[in-house]
């Protein structure tokens, strides 16, 4: 993970789900590697909080609260052991000033060494909050500026909450070179939806900043109507990304969200794009209209793509109680895929309800569900 006395690594990180209160938290940033034995000293690390309860300004009630920017202090990451385990012990003065317990405690499982998957160790560190996220390596720790990102345009796919619930988002932004952010977007809470193949950002309304730690801030997200967001994302010099939201203290939109982004392929997509196996996970959430029971389910599958629109496969899902419990294997699937008139942007049309996918190129792509009988997300690659 560190090769020694100047080559720091770097890891963009992000992690999201609820704080000690159980109230929505996201965080994320940039750790630096930069010590012998794991050491972490701050020097070109970063990162942002965005906590719908936070204490910091009361010790008896909370308040949304982000931060934006953050320094850690001196932190540390232990060796791999021989599975693969890691934990992050990293300090801020953001949290616990003067305390000798760790502001968080990340614990890693290495994919390998440019992928890690975190869980907060909620039970020893002084956030205590119930959070996980992915870390990425990155190429070129310190060196990123906007040339690392103008021109291009970047796949996502986040999950948490809003004031109605249960919120899943996804979309394409592209950085233009002026410094402005264009591109289409799907939500869904159950409340509210966007329409089926998304909406279009507002021209010439957000716009984006990059610090040399990857750190690019894109504000005023924006249609001007149903949504607006600002967001954080984490360069790691490569094709992947980590994203999270910043809006707790929104005062008309309230959310926060995380998750996973990726570089967008270059030129036209079409059906032709899309064509062969892949493998697929989804993250599923509905209400028994019956009871007003809320509940998650996930399922895991595979789909073939004959490359004009026609989609077919199977799904394992593990389904919540309402709507019968257990383990449902081999549910068979079929739909049609449509493209629409904003490239990389399609529609996908099951038996039941539709979709919204955003692909990231022949090899990968997100999908939403974007009507209100059901939340699901998800992320498919081919096998």
């Amino acid at each position: 993970m560190y090769d020694g006395p100047g080559t720091p690594c770097g890891y963009a990180f992000s992690v999201n789900g609820v704080d000690g209160s159980d109230y929505a938290a996201a965080s994320g940033g940039v750790i630096t590697i930069d010590g012998a034995s794991g050491g972490i000293s701050g020097t070109g690390s970063i990162f942002d909080v965005n906590d719908v309860c936070d204490y910091l300004t009361s010790s008896t009630s909370c308040n949304a609260a982000t931060y934006s920017a953050q320094s850690f202090t001196a932190s540390s990451v232990s060796a791999p052991d021989s599975l693969g385990f890691v934990q992050f012990a990293l300090n801020s003065n953001l949290y616990a000033s003067g305390s000798t317990i760790p502001s968080v405690i990340l614990d890693g499982y290495m994919i390998d060494a440019n992928h890690i998957r975190l869980v907060e160790d909620w039970s020893n560190d002084w956030y205590a909050g119930t959070t996980g996220g992915t870390a990425v390596a990155q190429t070129g720790t310190g060196a990123f500026s906007t040339a690392s990102i103008s021109g291009s345009s970047y796949v996502f796919g986040m999950g948490g909450y809003d004031v109605n619930g249960v919120l899943q988002n996804a979309g394409v932004l592209t950085f233009n070179s002026d410094g402005t952010v264009s591109g289409t977007l799907s939500f869904n809470d159950l409340t509210f939806q966007t329409p089926n193949g998304g909406t279009a950002l507002a021209a010439a309304v957000g716009t984006y900043t990059v610090d040399s730690t990857g750190r690019v801030s894109i504000y005023n997200v924006t249609d001007n109507a149903t949504f607006g967001y600002n967001l954080e994302l984490y360069l790691s010099g490569g094709s992947k990304a980590v994203m999270i939201s910043m809006d707790a203290t929104n005062p008309t939109t309230p959310d926060v969200l995380g998750g996973l982004s990726w570089q967008q392929g270059t030129g036209a997509f079409d059906l032709t794009t899309i064509t062969g196996d892949y493998a697929i996970a989804l993250d599923q959430y509905g209400v028994d209209p019956s009871t007003s029971t809320e509940a998650e389910w996930d399922a895991v599958g595979l789909l073939t793509s004959d490359g004009t629109g026609n989609l077919g496969g199977y799904f394992d899902q593990n389904l919540s109680l309402f709507v019968g419990g257990g383990l449902v294997p081999d549910k068979s699937f079929s739909a049609t895929l449509a493209t629409t008139s904003t490239n990389g942007v399609y529609t996908v049309t099951p038996n039941s309800g539709t979709y919204t996918s955003y692909i990231v190129d022949g090899t990968a792509g997100v999908v939403l569900q974007d009507d209100p009988s059901g939340l699901t997300l998800g992320y498919f690659a081919n096998q």
